[in-house]
């Protein structure tokens, strides 16, 4: 497993971008992994495919981390289709960026976007620096934001496009459902889509995802309700005691 799948930080500028756009085009292969703030070279390229890579940065305030991004729905594609079973497992993108079908996506390109957010998400485009970051209609991207995108012309060129490449490096690889989404992506654009599943899961650690209302509730059934309610119960019991 290579630390990082990601090729945006290594793609140079037009001339070879350029090339890579016109091999594909011929029926070549492409995964793309284009963290936020990243200039892959490629941009219109995407765009040639019908694929806009946005210039934001998703917040998903359903996330313990609202800069971590759960896709929670996903398309009829070979690449999510296996998710329809009932041991299916969402995927997690730590800081990710929006991936969704171009408005002015050729016809001659068929285009799927892949994985989104929750409605309560969105594509924050100012900077995040100052630490009171919030939904600015008219300018921020409205949920549910879309993170990844195929794209198919006739039947050998084949694209992925996904908005962040940690999902996939060491550090996330094993969480949740992105293995089976990054090795399916791969499988699915090199046409072997026997190889497309659900794997099984090795026996490790459990990973317990919760949204921020989740949390919140948790801690006050820890903190308030339980001891409140012992403390009440033996109140009760003692009282009880007191009156025979």
């Amino acid at each position: 497993m290579p630390r990082r799948w990601s090729l945006a930080a290594r793609w140079p500028p037009s001339p070879e971008a350029k090339l890579v756009k016109e091999w594909v085009e011929k029926g070549g292969k492409l995964v793309a992994m284009v963290d936020p703030g990243t200039q892959s070279g490629l941009e219109s390229a995407f765009e040639a495919w019908g694929i806009h890579v946005g210039k934001d940065e998703v917040i998903d305030p359903e996330a313990q981390n609202p800069e971590v991004a759960i896709a929670q729905t996903y398309a009829e594609h070979p690449i999510t289709q296996p998710r329809s079973s009932p041991f299916a497992l969402a995927t997690i993108f730590p800081v990710a960026r929006s991936v969704s079908k171009s408005a002015s996506a050729p016809a001659t390109w068929t285009v799927t976007e892949l994985a989104k957010t929750g409605p309560r998400a969105w594509g924050e485009t100012g900077p995040l620096s100052s630490g009171q970051v919030k939904f600015d209609p008219g300018q921020d991207l409205k949920g549910p934001v879309s993170l990844a995108a195929s794209s198919t012309k006739g039947t050998e060129s084949r694209v992925v496009v996904v908005g962040n490449s940690l999902f996939a490096s060491n550090g996330y690889y094993r969480l949740s459902g992105n293995k089976d989404f990054a090795l399916n992506a791969l499988s699915w654009v090199a046409k072997e889509e026997s190889r497309i599943s659900i794997r099984p899961k090795q026996r490790q650690g459990n990973h317990l995802f919760l949204s921020a209302e989740q949390k919140q509730r948790m801690t006050r059934f820890a903190f308030l309700v339980m001891p409140l309610g012992l403390l009440f119960a033996g109140l009760a019991v003692w009282q009880t005691r007191k009156s025979r």
